[in-house]
């Protein structure tokens, strides 16, 4: 079983910074891929008529691999608890979705939340009879290998 792609959104308030914003994307995926793959930047108005900013990034290959790692390892052991018990709310198809907080990865932490999130969509390839149960074992070697 591996992780073949991801897409990560973040939203782009009015009210913040948008390179700070932007930012978030270097704290998941190397300088190279960022210089090589920018994210892309869609603006829309919000629901009260404010811009927003819809910030999206798509990985692929070996680099995607590399975001499940960082995200999943630096995820408390309450945050990986609830994210295998949810697990099964969390999978369309072959996609995992975990959403993270953003004021936290700001700093660095990696939490999930539901509010004002960074979205991740995982893309993972593996049997299908077996999907849920191999994509537990995924996550708690990652989690808790040295």
């Amino acid at each position: 079983m591996r992780v073949s792609s991801v897409h990560i959104r973040v939203f782009s308030h009015a009210t913040e910074d948008e390179e700070k914003v932007k930012s978030l994307f270097s704290k998941l995926v190397s300088p190279e891929y960022l210089k090589k793959h920018p994210p892309v930047l869609q603006r829309v108005k919000g629901h009260y008529g404010d811009e927003l900013v819809i910030m999206t990034l798509k990985v692929r290959g070996k680099e995607s691999m590399s975001v499940f790692e960082k995200v999943v390892k630096r995820l408390s052991r309450s945050d990986i608890d609830y994210l295998l018990l949810s697990l099964e709310k969390r999978i369309d198809g072959q996609n995992l979705f975990i959403r993270l907080d953003k004021q936290a990865l700001y700093r660095g932490e990696f939490r999930l939340s539901q509010a004002d999130p960074v979205h991740f969509r995982f893309s993972v390839r593996g049997y299908s009879k077996t999907f849920l149960k191999d994509l537990r074992s995924l996550i708690m070697e990652t989690a808790f290998k040295g």
